[in-house]
């Protein structure tokens, strides 16, 4: 199983800044793990891969089901993450949040403009801080790993959908990753 990575919105972020102060190294390795895990299971779910995926993330210090929404009143799902993890460096504060983004593509813009919401509303409540959306999908040719129907936006989608202009309203660099079952470097 491999990750294949696209950025979008970096603006003047390094790439080298961006994998030392977001710790990409451990993140990937966290869904490199999971997937491997969920692979060499004899019988499949979706719901089986988000599982595996979420106790992953939690192992690595993410908060899971994160809300975001400003009163607190009813649980809404698009005021809530997949994950959430908070790093501290020196003086600043660094957010990585993301989604586990095997939904319909329909869903693709809600996905995007989620992230970076709940990245901006931790922002502004904190002094010096910076933040990285990340979403989690499959590519075109390892959806079928999950037992995703044909609906199912993919890597590709986002990428397509984040060229065409979607980019444009990002205000924090997301990381765009897709589980690929190809063999080789498809980075």
């Amino acid at each position: 199983m491999l990750l294949r990575e696209r950025f979008f919105g970096l603006g003047s972020v390094s790439r080298g800044d961006i994998n030392v102060n977001f710790q990409l190294e451990g993140f990937s390795k966290v869904l490199t793990h999971s997937v491997t895990t969920y692979l060499a299971q004899s019988e499949r779910s979706s719901k089986q891969l988000q599982d595996f995926l979420t106790a992953s993330l939690e192992q690595w210090g993410a908060e899971t089901s994160f809300n975001f929404q400003p009163v607190k009143e009813k649980k809404q799902a698009n005021f809530t993450l997949d994950f959430m993890k908070s790093l501290h460096a020196s003086d600043v504060r660094t957010f990585f949040g993301g989604e586990l983004a095997f939904d319909n593509r329909q869903a693709i813009f809600t996905n995007v403009i989620k992230v970076d919401l709940a990245l901006a509303r931790l922002q502004e409540a904190s002094e010096s801080s910076r933040a990285m959306s990340v979403l989690v999908t499959f590519c075109s040719d390892s959806r079928n790993l999950g037992n995703w129907d044909g609906s199912v936006a993919t890597y590709e989608e986002y990428s397509q959908q984040l060229d065409w202009g979607l980019e444009r309203y990002l205000t924090n660099p997301l990381l765009l990753l897709g589980l690929s079952s190809l063999d080789g470097d498809v980075r």
